[in-house]
Parts: structure tokens; sequence; C-alpha cells
């Protein structure tokens, strides 16, 4: 699903009676809202797109955790108190609808044991989050299971079901070891 804005409704205006006023100004305020969101997830987009560092990718957070393809834009992981998750199962397309096979498949280049770091971020909510060391990357059809370890999280399981959240991911040196 590519991302859009939303167009603003039409601004209140002095000549408006007050209730009407008041509705006006009610929509206006809902709509600034949503733009945030909106906003934080197409720089999301551009930050995977254009990339200054680290790879990021967008997805929608599912706590199921069965071995199989999370389906269109979404991310699960293996385990269901988050924290404990050995593997990421990302399917190839982020929630944009934007195919990230060739970014994924980056993720085993580095030829150290440790070929990188990935931290999941809640958009909007970067205090909730999970590091991961990257170890190995496997390829089944239409997703990628991600074999990490744990190194870092802001809480147990910080994700709620159908969370947009952003995977940033950082590649290894071809020397790299394990920061535990």
């Amino acid at each position: 699903m590519p991302i859009s804005l939303t167009p603003p409704p039409p601004a209140p205006l002095r000549t408006m009676s007050q209730a009407d006023f008041d509705a006006a100004y009610a929509a206006f305020i809902a709509w600034q809202e949503t733009s945030i969101d909106e906003l934080n997830a197409m720089i999301a987009v551009i930050n995977g797109t254009v990339g200054a560092g680290a790879i990021a990718i967008p997805y929608t957070f599912s706590t199921t955790t069965t071995d199989s393809d999370p389906g269109s834009g979404n991310l699960r992981l293996n385990q269901a108190t988050q924290n404990t998750a050995t593997v990421i199962r990302a399917d190839l397309n982020g929630s944009d609808g934007i195919s990230k096979t060739v970014l994924l498949d980056l993720f085993d280049d580095a030829s150290g044991p440790v070929k990188g770091y990935v931290r999941l971020v809640k958009l909007g909510d970067e205090t909730k989050y999970l590091i991961f060391e990257v170890t190995a990357l496997a390829t089944p059809s239409g997703y990628r299971n991600i074999t990490v370890a744990h190194r870092a999280s802001s809480s147990a399981s910080p994700f709620a079901n159908s969370d947009a959240i952003v995977l940033y991911f950082t590649r290894g040196g071809d020397l790299s070891t394990s920061i535990a």
C-alpha cells in the first residue's frame, strides 16, 4: 500500500456559526494528528529508500509466532515474549507495499559471525524498541527468517499486534564479532 497524505479538511472561518466553527476546528485538529502518523510513515520509507546509514523498512507487527509467511507488509518473531526471540520473520514487502527483497538479502553479506544489527522501533514512539544481533539469514519463499540474538530492549514485549514498526538494519564489518 503506497503511503499518501490525507488532505486537510476545510479550515474553520470566523464567518461560521459557533457550532460550525467548533466542528471545523475539531476536524482540523483530528487531521493534524492523522497527518503526523502519515508523515512519520513517509519518513521511514524515505529513510529506507535514500539510506543514510541504516536500512529502514516499515512493517506492521504481528504477534503470531508460527514459521510461515507473515503476510504482506508484516513482521513477526518466533517467541511471544519478544525479547527472547531468536528468529525475525520479515515479509518481502514492507508495509508500504514495496518489495524489500534486495535489502533483506543483504542482511547476511558480512563474512564475520555477526552479520549486523537489527533495531525494531515502534513508529512514532522510539521509546519502544528491540535490538538484535544478526547471525544468519534463511530464504523461504515469500519471506525471510533472520536468525538473531537479543542485545537490548525497552521491555520484554514492547509491541502490540498491528503496531506500525520500523526495522533498521546496520551491517556488521567483515570481521565483526559479538558485542555481548
